[in-house]
């Protein structure tokens, strides 16, 4: 990718370079929050910690700031105009040249007040979701003949995998048994952790399993 940031709202991609002539300055992005939960423990020392009552974290959106230069300040009203027009107030996938592999899904708006017309510079401010999220989902195809043991590798956040097969089978996930056929399927229960995640499948014929996954 060249270097600099694209949008993507889903139909039309932006390049911050090559299609605004912005020169991208650098930043960092913080690592999210978690959401924690300490209840204090009257008479007595310390608190409770109830971070991980739901049997996970949870985390706060992640907050950042971009900032780019023109390139060309002649043109500085008409690109932050056409900017404003893009992206003030949307949702949109926000792809960085140095991690190609991953995206964030955030909402963008348009710091007018940072912005600064003599210095050819406008910012951005980002409210994104707290994991990076991987460019494409990851698909597994597999040819199930009686039983067949497979480890699905996840990223750092839980995901909930799809299943279809193209005959009806079932499947063992952490003692569990499910049905499974040729209707996409999500299960509640059965979620990706980070790491190995072990499905037994009985049955035979072919299965797709779908999940998204994501990091900070």
């Amino acid at each position: 990718m060249e270097h600099g940031v694209i949008f993507d709202n889903g139909t039309i991609r932006k390049h911050s370079f090559i299609d605004w002539g912005l020169l991208f300055n650098p930043f960092e992005i913080p690592y999210p929050k978690p959401k924690t939960d300490y209840q204090k423990i009257e008479g007595g020392n310390g608190s409770i910690d109830l971070t991980e009552s739901y049997g996970k974290i949870f985390y706060e959106d992640t907050s950042f700031t971009m900032s780019f230069n023109c390139d060309d300040r002649t043109r500085y009203e008409k690109t932050l105009n056409e900017i404003v027009s893009f992206i003030h107030g949307k949702r949109l996938k926000v792809f960085l040249y140095f991690d190609e592999l991953f995206y964030y899904d955030a909402r963008i708006t348009v710091n007018k007040y940072a912005s600064n017309k003599a210095m050819g510079e406008i910012v951005l401010n980002l409210v994104a979701k707290p994991y990076k999220l991987k460019r494409f989902e990851t698909i597994e195809l597999i040819d199930v003949i009686d039983r067949k043991v497979v480890v699905f590798k996840n990223e750092r956040m839980e995901a909930l995998p799809s299943f279809k097969a193209d005959k009806a089978m079932n499947f063992y996930f952490k003692g569990n048994s499910y049905a499974i056929n040729t209707t996409e399927t999500r299960f509640p229960s059965v979620e990706f952790v980070e790491g190995d995640n072990v499905i037994e499948f009985v049955g035979t014929g072919k299965v797709e399993v779908k999940y998204q996954e994501g990091k900070f």
